[in-house]
């Protein structure tokens, strides 16, 4: 018996020591255990933050698409397009069947030059559209040469509406445009002013430079006309003044001969007055005696 409750305590040892060991290592595990499940529990509320602050931006960012879609109404994208027969006018692929509305104004888009997007076009009227087509002609007054830049072609996108600030920044440009050509009309009519008054201004001209330096079309005719009428004022001018100065070399010469003739008069009769005066001293002695 005491043999058998030696062995019973030393298994009882044996079994606490081992007990004791798996339990430190069952409380290590277990520590573990819950660090792993604490810092699960922190990254899961985290992670749920996310996704409601994400969940939050998905029902704003559809609440922007729907107010967006609300204002572009209908739309087809990928359609076909060639230019029409009219200036302006777009043939497009799409008609009745694909619920392209009669008599109702559209918008159409073309691809942007690096094919990364879309540009404006404009507003354009659908008059008859067939089932698979339609010719859609522009609800405004397109000038010469402005659709020489559409690029006709595949990946249009038409839409039945556009945002209203849209509408009211195209119907400004319009309304700037229209202002703009009527101050091109106004300057083409100045213009047109300016350029008849030039021209009976270059043919008074004309007609002065033919009166100062003749006519050759006169000159041929051989028609008796005056000289200044044939060779012009300027060379009659020259001429009547070449034969005023001789006149007047003239008449200078002859007022000179007509001075030195009242000179050689004058000195003749103080002359002869004195001779005279002279002559009547001897009387005048011989009478006084």
């Amino acid at each position: 018996m005491k043999r058998f409750g030696i062995v019973l305590s030393i298994l009882v040892l044996i079994c606490g020591g081992i007990g004791m060991m798996f339990a430190s290592k069952l409380i290590m595990i277990r520590n573990s255990w819950s660090q792993k499940i604490t810092k699960a529990n922190e990254s899961l509320i985290a992670q749920r933050k996310v996704a409601t602050d994400l969940e939050r931006q998905v029902v704003v960012a559809k609440t922007a698409l729907n107010t967006a879609v609300f204002d572009w109404e209908r739309y087809w994208t990928g359609v076909g397009t060639e230019r029409g027969r009219q200036p302006g006018v777009v043939v497009v692929g799409i008609g009745a069947a694909q619920g392209l509305p009669k008599g109702s104004v559209v918008h159409l888009f073309q691809p942007s030059a690096d094919g990364a997007g879309t540009s404006y076009v404009g507003p354009f009227k659908v008059p008859e559209p067939e089932d698979t087509r339609a010719a859609l002609t522009p609800a405004w007054k397109i000038r010469e040469g402005e659709d020489a830049n559409w690029r006709y072609g595949a990946n249009w996108r038409i839409r039945t509406n556009i945002p209203r600030q849209h509408k009211t920044k195209f119907s400004d440009l319009e309304g700037m445009l229209v202002k703009k050509d009527e101050l091109i009309i106004d300057q083409q009519k100045n213009l047109m002013i300016q350029q008849e008054a030039k021209k009976s201004a270059e043919e008074h001209l004309s007609l002065r430079q033919k009166e100062l330096s003749g006519d050759p079309e006169l000159a041929a005719k051989n028609e008796n006309l005056e000289r200044f009428i044939v060779e012009g004022y300027q060379k009659a001018v020259a001429e009547l003044e070449v034969a005023r100065d001789e006149v007047q070399a003239i008449v200078d010469e002859l007022r000179r001969q007509t001075k030195r003739t009242r000179d050689r008069i004058n000195q003749l009769t103080d002359e002869n007055g004195k001779l005279a005066k002279h002559l009547d001293e001897p009387q005048k002695t011989a009478s006084k005696p």
